[in-house]
């Protein structure tokens, strides 16, 4: 199964207690016609368009497909001055059986780089294994209902403390959805598809 890249904000959150659901754009998109995407035969998920025939996709959650499954989250690290590994998010060191590990690969080359993003974080420095609490299931971004994006870990004052009117939480976590995935091609507007991912919240293994 692949690890799941927490982002800065998104690990906080992980921290805080308040995130406990993810969204995941779906590669390859399944084509424009696809109304609906359910349990396939000859694909885990594939995808049909308004009059029941098979579009074509097929596809499966690249992070696990059933719920009890434990997910591993990477997160932004750092060098310190000691030369060893440091999560970004609260700056705690990085233990593994329980010992603080150097700033290197697992070959003991030293990364020459000061901070590696959540995406090159290796596995075995996952402090985060939650276990999922449903099945992952795809659905279309805007389908989002405003208590799944409370569970996405929003903060509305982070988004407009200087005015009194805030955002909803699905505004506030469209925002933050174009903020990631927009440049990407995958925005709010297009309405992609994405796999929709909930787990135990703030489950930390060290």
């Amino acid at each position: 199964m692949r690890a799941l890249p927490f982002s800065l904000a998104m690990m906080k959150a992980y921290l805080d207690g308040i995130k406990s659901q993810t969204r995941r754009v779906i590669i390859p998109q399944p084509p424009a016609s696809t109304v609906e995407i359910r349990k396939g035969v000859t694909a885990w998920w594939e995808a049909f368009d308004a009059d029941g025939w098979n579009c074509g996709w097929g596809g499966d959650c690249p992070y696990g497909r059933r719920a009890g499954i434990r997910l591993v989250i990477t997160e932004p690290t750092y060098r310190g001055e000691d030369g060893l590994a440091y999560f970004r998010a609260d700056d705690h060191p990085v233990l593994v059986d329980g010992r603080h590990v150097a700033w290197a690969k697992a070959d003991g080359q030293p990364y020459k780089v000061k901070a590696l993003p959540p995406r090159y974080m290796p596995r075995v420095w996952s402090r985060a294994q939650p276990a999922m609490t449903k099945d992952p299931y795809p659905g279309r971004i805007q389908e989002i209902s405003p208590q799944d994006a409370w569970s996405e870990g929003i903060d509305l004052a982070a988004y407009a403390p200087a005015v009194e009117d805030h955002p909803s939480p699905v505004e506030a976590f469209r925002d933050l959805w174009d903020s990631i995935n927009a440049k990407r091609g995958y925005g709010w507007d297009p309405n992609p598809w994405a796999w929709n991912i909930a787990f135990e919240p703030k489950e930390l293994t060290r």
